[in-house]
């Protein structure tokens, strides 16, 4: 057996803390923060996000955020009919769904999750399901803005 000496082992101890270092800086964001793959921190330490990524990873910080009123699709499950009605949200749940034309309401509490879809029972036992489209809402919109203010992100297309 040859002794080569420090030569013969230096390279790939090179080699393995250099990929172990690639490895560290590769998902240093990631290790115990939460953040997506995408996000990142700007020069400012700011964390960028678009709005998927903060919905999909946030939402339940989000939605507490989502208080107005907004035109939503309700649908009766018992008879398959659908509505664009007036909601009350509050913390990303409605609380009141407001019938056309002087129709009345209904008290909910239906929970908008992270695809926009609640579902709730009205207090005649009557099933309904109601979508929020997350993309166009100007509650939500609003929501993550408020949400990104208060945590030091920002949210950006």
């Amino acid at each position: 057996m040859t002794n080569k000496g420090p030569a013969s082992w230096i390279g790939p101890v090179v080699l393995v803390a250099c990929w172990g270092l690639w490895l560290y800086n590769k998902d240093e964001d990631d290790m115990g923060s939460g953040r997506s793959h995408d996000a990142y921190a700007d020069d400012s330490g700011q964390v960028r996000l678009t709005p998927e990524e903060a919905i999909n990873d946030h939402w339940d910080e989000i939605k507490e955020y989502v208080n107005g009123s907004e035109s939503v699709e309700a649908c009766s499950v018992e008879s398959g009919n659908c509505y664009e009605l007036e909601a009350d949200i509050s913390s990303g749940v409605i609380d009141t769904l407001h019938f056309n034309n002087g129709g009345g309401w209904l008290n909910l509490a239906a929970d908008f999750d992270s695809d926009g879809a609640a579902s709730d029972v009205d207090d005649q036992g009557r099933s309904w399901e109601f979508a929020l489209d997350l993309d166009s809402s100007p509650l939500v919109e609003s929501a993550l803005a408020d949400w990104a203010s208060a945590n030091d992100t920002v949210v950006e297309p």
